[in-house]
């Protein structure tokens, strides 16, 4: 499973359009190196860093699968 992908796939289903854009092919390339995207704001926290951890270039910093699977940690107040 290419947790790249999906996390280009969930950020254009929150934010209604690409993470990446360029006018031309090279610039796209240029601003996916660069990570260059506007984070997501038509979510919560925990969705954004959601798309976050899955928009890493590099796949030791990436989710995994398994990670994006896991439901986010809760915080029990006492």
């Amino acid at each position: 499973m290419d947790v790249w992908s999906l996390g280009t796939t969930l950020y254009e289903m929150v934010e209604g359009e690409p993470p990446f854009a360029g006018r031309t092919f090279e610039d796209l390339a240029c601003n996916v190196l660069r990570l260059s995207y506007r984070p997501p704001s038509a979510c919560p926290s925990e969705v954004a860093r959601l798309i976050r951890s899955m928009l890493q270039r590099s796949a030791l910093e990436r989710a995994t699968l398994d990670e994006v699977r896991s439901p986010p940690p809760t915080h029990i107040h006492s």
